[in-house]
Order: structure tokens, then C-alpha cells, then sequence
């Protein structure tokens, strides 16, 4: 994951956000469907069909 990316992540983690919604398959695809410190990845699509 770039270094411009992590902040995204990090305020996720820091606001204790159970999803972070995105469509960025390039750096954050490895990590759809992932649990990273209790932040699911997942994207649009998935998060609507789990609703």
C-alpha cells in the first residue's frame, strides 16, 4: 500500500470504523475481505450485498 494511502486506513482504524468502503483495487484489493486492526475492507458492492 502506498504512504499516500495509509492515513485512509489509519483514520478508519483511529475512529474505530467496523468497514472501510473503497473502490481502489490497485493498492487496497489485497485487502478485501480482510479484518486490519477490526476494519474490514471491502467495497461498494459487497458492502451492499451484506446489508
Amino acid at each position: 500500500m502506498p504512504e499516500k494511502d495509509r492515513p485512509v486506513l489509519a483514520a478508519a482504524i483511529a475512529a474505530r470504523a467496523t468497514h472501510l468502503v473503497t473502490g481502489d483495487a490497485r493498492y487496497f484489493g489485497a485487502y478485501f475481505g480482510k479484518r486490519i486492526r477490526g476494519v474490514l475492507v471491502t467495497t461498494g458492492a459487497d458492502y451492499l450485498r451484506t446489508r
